[in-house]
């Protein structure tokens, strides 16, 4: 867990710009996105996804039908009520070399295995989040 912890630690730090440098920003991605996720609001969730979604590395792409179909198994219960007693603060804001768009990423260790952790990241485009990519790590 130590170093999962640790690559999540210097991934964050290798991409950040700026840890919620716009709260406001922050607060409106929380207002919509998150709170579709706490309450399991499918149809808002699919709206903010931009399929196909990558997802455990490049070589996996869901469809919406896909995502759709499995959607419970990634936002689980665990991380809804995770996300549900959480703020903005929650979120770590990064930026991929020189694209000036934000990414939002928020980070899960794994209840049942301490070497393991889903990634969910969201991206700023045209004004608007979406969830731009699911990643698992494990050691």
């Amino acid at each position: 867990m130590r170093n999962l912890v640790l690559f999540c630690l210097l991934l964050i730090s290798f991409y950040s710009s700026a840890q919620l440098s716009d709260r406001t920003e922050a607060q409106r991605f929380w207002d919509s996105n998150v709170q579709a996720i706490i309450k399991m609001d499918v149809g808002q969730i699919l709206k903010q996804t931009k399929f196909p979604l990558p997802c455990t590395g490049p070589s996996l792409k869901l469809t919406e039908a896909q995502f759709k179909s499995a959607i419970g198994t990634y936002f689980t219960d665990e991380i809804r009520k995770t996300l549900e007693t959480n703020t903005i603060d929650f979120i770590d804001a990064f930026a991929f070399g020189d694209d000036q768009y934000e990414k939002y990423m928020l980070t899960f260790p794994s209840p049942s295995n301490d070497n393991e952790a889903v990634v969910f990241i969201f991206s700023r485009i045209n004004d608007n989040w979406f969830l731009t990519g699911i990643n698992k790590y494990s050691e």
